[in-house]
């Protein structure tokens, strides 16, 4: 048998040095630090936002005409003044924002008039029998055709059947802010208020030609020729102008004639006026477009006096917001004008605005 002698190590050998590490540490660049946290803190938010509105969504119940107010007494001044026990409550409703017809959740709807929310509010102000007389403060570029007609015909019934409806026109009262304040007993108006601008628009995006620069092309297949009108991804044919410009024509004097029928003037008159124009408050009330301009609440507190026939009292109607609420509304505020405009951008729409 043969064997293989082991080595061993020479003599006087110094041993091998261990291997050093070497510690290296990286920077991350600014913007990509600063991307992870506003990445984390969205996140978060999100997160918040889903969770609210799975709690709201949990807690919520049928409407509830009994609505919270708070109610205080003011002078011109907008100041809380001594409540005289035996004046006369008037509900001050405000009405501030787009008209829209969905029935949003008050977290998202941050400058909007939500149809359905304000006509439970003037339900709920007609329907309390202290309350003697309802002030709508209207600051509004208008909005949908159907939810500015809804408004209207709730208001006028109210005027009709319950109790007195006066409208205050503040910084803008324009086409379907106009329109839901022509049923009210009397119209008063700052003499900077903008007012009027009576008509219908339709918009008709068409984005055909920028499909055609990216190479993106449409193919729609449907029941009739005219199943696809309106569709942003053709040009408008001379058929479905017809159409559309029959149902303009159609709001344009439910328009006209609601406005003859509220400011009692003849249908002709009213014609002259509602090219799309807007008016200042003093024109305004020069065209009996209004009743009265005012300078002031105070003014306004004056006029109601003689109006009722004793004193009077605001009473400011409001919907409870909680800080939940809140929170959201503060965070959706940046993010309704895009989701607007994004819907404004690819819907055909007919409002009065």
């Amino acid at each position: 048998m043969f064997s293989i002698p082991q080595s061993s190590p020479p003599e006087n050998t110094s041993p091998i040095p261990s291997p050093q590490i070497l510690e290296v540490t990286l920077k991350k660049p600014l913007w990509e630090i600063l991307g992870s946290f506003f990445w984390g803190a969205l996140k978060i938010i999100l997160v918040l936002i889903v969770i609210g509105l799975l709690f709201q969504g949990s807690q919520i119940k049928p409407q509830n005409l009994e609505m919270a107010y708070e109610k205080r007494a003011i002078d011109e001044y907008w100041r809380p003044v001594d409540i005289d026990v035996n004046a006369k409550q008037i509900a001050m409703i405000s009405a501030k924002g787009t008209i829209v017809g969905e029935d949003i959740l008050p977290s998202f709807s941050e400058g909007m008039i939500v149809a359905p929310r304000l006509i439970a509010m003037l339900a709920s102000a007609g329907d309390d029998p202290a309350v003697s007389a309802i002030v709508l403060r209207i600051d509004s570029p208008g909005g949908e055709v159907g939810a500015s007609e809804r408004i209207t015909t709730a208001l006028e019934q109210i005027q009709k059947d319950k109790k007195p409806v006066y409208v205050l026109l503040e910084n803008i009262a324009a086409s379907g802010g106009y329109y839901i304040s022509t049923p009210a007993k009397k119209i008063y108006a700052y003499p900077e208020t903008l007012l009027g601008n009576i008509g219908v628009r339709m918009d008709i995006p068409n984005i055909q030609g920028l499909m055609g620069k990216v190479g993106v092309e449409m193919q729609t297949v449907t029941s009739g020729p005219l199943k696809d009108m309106g569709s942003p991804f053709h040009a408008i044919k001379e058929e479905e102008m017809k159409i559309f410009q029959a149902l303009i024509d159609e709001s344009y004097q439910k328009f006209l004639q609601r406005v003859s029928d509220g400011r009692k003037i003849p249908l002709e008159t009213v014609k002259t006026l509602a090219d799309g124009r807007i008016y200042s408050g003093i024109q305004g009330a020069q065209n009996k477009l209004i009743d009265k301009t005012i300078t002031s609440l105070g003014d306004l507190l004056l006029d109601l006096r003689v109006e009722m026939g004793t004193s009077v009292q605001l009473v400011e109607f409001k919907e409870p917001v909680s800080p939940w609420d809140e929170f959201l509304m503060t965070v959706s505020s940046s993010v309704s004008p895009l989701q607007a405009s994004f819907k404004k951008s690819l819907g055909v729409s007919m409002k009065y605005e």
